[in-house]
């Protein structure tokens, strides 16, 4: 339910204007707090090491890296494992916004970034926006979505199954 609750509100959030954006976001000393782990977590993949990277994950955290993947993983080790393979994949993040909200029951921190991944010494920038609930210090749970355009969805105009469908 949180999961989808999360999907529903990110491109909400980013797809207000700036200023709008910036009035709903607060500078409380959990939220600003919450975004000194998030940009600490940001600056450690520079160390392309994920075990200083998992530093800032709870232990029980939750995670999705990939959009296309449909289940969250979970674990402090599963994610350094996974991440094992993007960190070596030389990612630089360079982060363009960063806002947050919440309190005691935790706060979400919400990042428009742009990834940079170089392999064979061909570079791709991937705009994202990223999700992290963030507790007691660690990073409770983490998605990232693309900012891309998206095909229009099935059963749309000129889809299979839509209204202006050949039948």
């Amino acid at each position: 339910m949180r999961l989808s609750i999360t999907l529903l509100l990110l491109p909400l959030w980013i797809s207000l204007p700036s200023g709008l954006r910036a009035q709903a976001s607060s500078s409380s000393q959990l939220e600003q707090d919450a975004i000194k782990v998030v940009n600490a977590w940001n600056a450690a993949w520079a160390t392309k090491d994920a075990e200083k990277v998992a530093v800032y994950m709870a232990e029980d955290c939750e995670f999705r890296a990939d959009p296309k993947e449909t289940e969250l993983k979970k674990g402090r080790a599963e994610f350094v494992n996974s991440m094992k393979r993007l960190i070596g994949a030389g990612i630089t993040i360079q982060v363009v916004e960063t806002h947050a909200m919440g309190g005691e029951a935790g706060t979400a921190v919400l990042q428009k970034r742009i990834d940079t991944i170089t392999r064979n010494g061909q570079s791709r920038e991937i705009p994202l926006a990223a999700f992290f609930r963030v507790k007691d210090g660690k990073i409770q749970e983490w998605l990232d979505m693309p900012l891309v355009v998206l095909n229009a969805p099935p059963g749309g105009p000129g889809r299979p199954g839509g209204p202006n469908a050949q039948q």
